[in-house]
């Protein structure tokens, strides 16, 4: 995690983003790259005079650097520390592809978002913007909401996916409680169409927690109606500090008529959610 990207409107999430990836920067001696992104469809609807129109947004595009700048550099002053390694860059483009084509050009190695979820035929048929890089991004992604407490994580929540053995996703969930010195919430969610005994859950979690060697942890077993009501209803219960889950590049129709259960928490949960694709 030596290179951090935040992805900056400037927002009140945005900004509580921005402290976060400051929070782990401070921790593991990190460089911050904040990227606001000009949507490209400014000034493409033509006209008679191109010329003036070309003046006009040359003009414009000087204001809206200069503002930008000035705002990056209050929220630097406010919330990163004298010395910090932050790196501003204004790109014009489409959101999620500027996102994309930044994060293989820097070699970031994890990205910061503040979201504010979606909800209703916004979320079914749009989504968040953080929803759509959680899905499509092949490094880390994290997800934070307006109001979390990240200063000091004590418990971070892993929900347990059935046959999960993805070597650096385990490694990641290994690197992510080092750094902040906090139990591991091991969680499996019993659902009407996923259900295990309680014993037989304890003893697939004990399992799997002594297969990958996992330090200061607890096991949990709950109910609900689905994963996802039950991830946020465990995480709600005991104030977690932190929600590490996995995700994968499902897109088109199989999406959209399947939805994902880590992206559907990033839009409703209001602590940080730490995504890791695992693949398609």
């Amino acid at each position: 995690m030596k290179k951090i990207l935040v992805p900056c409107d400037f927002s009140a999430t945005a900004k509580e983003a921005f402290k976060f990836a400051v929070n782990i920067a401070e921790k593991n001696k990190s460089e911050i790259f904040v990227l606001y992104v000009v949507d490209s469809s400014f000034g493409n609807g033509g006209g008679s005079d191109q010329s003036h129109v070309t003046a006009f947004n040359g003009v414009f595009m000087q204001k809206l650097e200069e503002q930008l700048h000035e705002k990056f550099n209050d929220m630097k002053l406010e919330h990163a520390p004298a010395g910090s390694k932050v790196t501003f860059k204004i790109q014009i483009g489409q959101l999620t592809q500027a996102i994309e084509s930044y994060i293989l050009d820097k070699k970031i190695d994890l990205v910061v978002m503040g979201t504010h979820g979606a909800s209703g035929l916004k979320e079914f048929f749009v989504g968040s913007n953080t929803e759509k890089i959680v899905r499509y991004s092949k490094v880390p992604v994290v997800a934070v909401p307006l109001g979390s407490q990240f200063d000091s994580i004590e418990d971070i929540v892993f929900p347990v996916v059935p046959r999960l053995h993805d070597a650096g996703f385990i490694h990641e969930v290994k690197a992510i409680q080092n750094l902040y010195e906090a139990k591991l919430q091991i969680l499996w969610i019993n659902t009407p169409h996923v259900f295990k005994s309680d014993s037989d859950a304890l003893e697939d979690l004990q399992e799997f927690a002594e297969h990958h060697h996992f330090h200061n942890y607890k096991l949990n077993i709950r109910s609900d109606y689905s994963e996802q009501e039950g991830i946020m209803r465990f995480a709600r219960d005991i104030k977690a500090g932190l929600l590490f889950m996995p995700t994968r590049s499902r897109k088109g129709l199989v999406h959209w008529l399947t939805g994902s259960i880590t992206e559907n928490v990033v839009n409703h949960i209001q602590c940080p959610v730490w995504t890791y694709s695992i693949g398609g």
